[in-house]
């Protein structure tokens, strides 16, 4: 089960798929920037619903937070985008945008896949003692 986060504005989260990913067994939940601080070890990926191509800038503004905050996936759900807004939002840090036209079993097999590859690549790094200190421990040894 992964933990995800739905930041945005105007606290409107229902969506098909939001529900799409609730049926896949994954726990959202609304929140905001304070809240996200707070529990940001516990995410696993954040969703920033955005409403039309005219909200750019709060949709801009809530990437560039939450990437100061977390290093964790942030995608964003537009009901309506251009491509010059998709470039944006990756050039600001968001790892993707969907829209409306976007296949439901595509969207959840996406975040699914990814956020399953990830869990399992940081489990390896943790039980062959690969994580990011024994790395940092090894490159001393080596460069040393």
């Amino acid at each position: 089960m992964f933990n995800i986060a739905i930041v945005n504005n105007d606290n409107r989260n229902e969506s098909v798929y939001i529900t799409t990913l609730k049926e896949k067994g994954c726990m959202l939940q609304q929140m905001d920037l304070k809240e996200l601080t707070e529990e940001v070890s516990k995410i696993d990926a954040v969703l920033i619903p955005e409403g039309t191509a005219e909200n750019i800038g709060q949709t801009c503004e809530l990437i560039i937070k939450v990437r100061n905050i977390t290093n964790c996936f942030i995608w964003v759900l537009s009901e309506e985008t251009t491509k010059m807004n998709r470039i944006i939002h990756l050039q600001l840090g968001a790892d993707g945008t969907f829209t409306n036209e976007t296949d439901l079993e595509e969207f959840a097999l996406y975040i699914m896949k990814t956020l399953e590859r990830r869990s399992s690549i940081t489990k390896s790094q943790g039980l062959n003692g690969l994580g990011k200190q024994s790395t940092e421990k090894k490159n001393r040894l080596i460069y040393a």
